[in-house]
């Protein structure tokens, strides 16, 4: 539904559940003298967000209330809002038509970002990762750079060049996703080496970037 949402540039994605939004903390285990709120309003799906989400144990719940979730980071990061409700309850869809308020919105009122970093972070299948350590991260997500040969540190999969990989931190966190200018078995001989080294390595296959920042996403 998110990529049909995306592919449409709708303007509103609703998804039906069986419970009425996103909670505070589970209901079914909550105790009856302090009940979880539901949260209105989400502007950034975070770490927490996901894991507040959990997974659903009801089996009539198609993907739960975690893949709901995911649906709507990746709605969110092409500027559509997202909104889940409780489908059990009729008068649900009436209120929104209406434009009274239920369940919980996923929106961050932001613009979208560029098809291209869309198709990259969201439909491309990885087809492996690379490892990078703490100063590559920092350039990546806090500098907006390219990321350079000398800053990777393991590579997974087997990949050819323009392949889409996934980009890890040292604890294992996904960070971002992007478009290689390398094979993996190049990648296997230059991680960890500076420009000057790599340029000397490969000869006129050099690409002063293994993923160019126009070519990466951060996720």
């Amino acid at each position: 539904s998110a990529n049909v949402a995306c592919m449409a540039e709708a303007q509103l994605l609703i998804l039906l559940s069986d419970v009425d939004g996103l909670y505070t903390s589970d209901p079914a285990k909550a105790s009856k003298g302090s009940p979880p709120e539901l949260i209105s309003h989400v502007d950034r799906i975070t770490p927490e967000i996901e894991k507040l989400a959990g997974k659903s144990k009801n089996p009539l719940a198609v993907g739960g209330m975690y893949t709901k979730v995911l649906a709507a980071k990746k709605t969110m990061s092409f500027g559509i809002p997202t909104l889940i409700i409780n489908g059990l309850k009729g008068e649900n869809l009436k209120k929104v038509f209406n434009g009274a308020a239920a369940g919980t919105l996923f929106w961050s009122g932001k613009t979208k970002i560029k098809d291209r970093k869309h198709w990259i972070a969201h439909t491309l299948k990885p087809v492996g990762t690379l490892t990078v350590d703490a100063g590559a991260r920092r350039a990546l997500v806090e500098r907006g750079k390219s990321l350079l040969a000398a800053g990777v540190t393991k590579v997974d999969g087997r990949f050819e060049f323009g392949g889409a990989v996934r980009i890890l931190d040292e604890k294992g966190r996904e960070i971002a996703r992007g478009l290689v200018n390398y094979n993996s078995r190049d990648l296997e001989q230059i991680k960890g080496l500076k420009t000057a080294a790599v340029r000397n390595l490969v000869g006129s296959n050099f690409y002063e970037e293994v993923i160019h920042r126009d070519d990466l996403v951060l996720i």
